[in-house]
């Protein structure tokens, strides 16, 4: 009995430090979010209706950008049960993660053990993909050796993810010195010391201008669009489009306006020809 109470408190105690994350958690109350409700109402009578996966994968998605974890996870099986895809196990252990950062440490086991083998097979029915790697490589640094966490096992991914991408490479290795606090060496990962050798992959000002302005142009586009097609409902404060179509204004202004971006480009193709 001792025994078993010493290895509960040792499995609580290494948890901590992944459940009791200090990073801000960022929740949604989605109960209260008409406009997230009628959706989802919509998508389940069009399955029941149907049938077809892909409304799965819809409820699963639509569930997880609301932060309804639960909602996600649920939608997720089902759509794996259909036909287990690699971004449908790895929507499930993201939404898993998520929920186990969450909740009380007791409870948080139940969705570290949905999340783990749900990266695992996410990566071994892509096993290139870099995305899914980087997953991987978190939880196993997150996780306490006694959960599945290894040390190990996450140099191996990291070797593999420089092969595919020598950036994500480097930032995967320096996200597994800063979670095992050693900022030290992290630094040399995340500094431009080493960014000399991936010069064509590094971004110019004018490709960051460039990206700029169709990004915030095209948010603002689409906001004002989809107030026009909601009409006086995209007005309301119930709706959460009046918002959205109020902040992408302001991704025309902050960092930059679209005016300054484009004085960037443009010097940047003349500066060259002696403009």
């Amino acid at each position: 009995m001792i025994k078993r109470l010493v290895l509960i408190l040792f499995i609580l105690t290494s948890f901590e430090s992944f459940t009791q994350d200090i990073t801000p958690i960022s929740s949604y109350s989605f109960d209260s979010d008409i406009f997230y409700q009628n959706q989802i109402e919509n998508l389940i009578k069009i399955y029941e209706q149907t049938k077809a996966v892909k409304t799965l994968d819809s409820l699963a998605s639509l569930s997880f950008i609301y932060k309804d974890w639960e909602t996600s996870i649920d939608y997720a099986k089902k759509a794996i049960e259909v036909n287990p895809t690699a971004e449908r196990y790895f929507i499930l252990g993201g939404a898993s993660g998520f929920r186990a950062l969450e909740v009380p440490i007791l409870s948080s086991l139940k969705f570290v053990n949905i999340m783990k083998p749900a990266f695992e097979q996410a990566v071994r029915l892509e096993p290139m993909n870099v995305k899914y790697l980087r997953a991987q490589v978190d939880v196993l640094l997150s996780l306490p050796m006694i959960l599945g966490g290894s040390i190990y096992k996450a140099r191996q991914h990291i070797k593999k993810i420089k092969s595919l991408n020598p950036v994500e490479g480097f930032l995967a290795e320096g996200s597994m010195h800063e979670i095992n606090k050693d900022f030290d060496s992290a630094k040399h990962f995340f500094r431009p010391e080493w960014s000399h050798l991936y010069d064509p992959l590094l971004m110019q000002d004018m490709d960051a201008a460039m990206v700029k302005v169709y990004c915030s142009e095209m948010l603002n586009k689409v906001a004002d669009d989809t107030v026009q097609i909601f009409g006086g409902m995209g007005l309301m404060e119930e709706m959460p489009i009046q918002r959205l179509w109020r902040d992408s204004r302001l991704e025309r202004i902050w960092d930059g306006t679209s005016e300054i971006q484009r004085h960037i480009i443009t010097r940047s193709i003349l500066r060259p020809l002696g403009g």
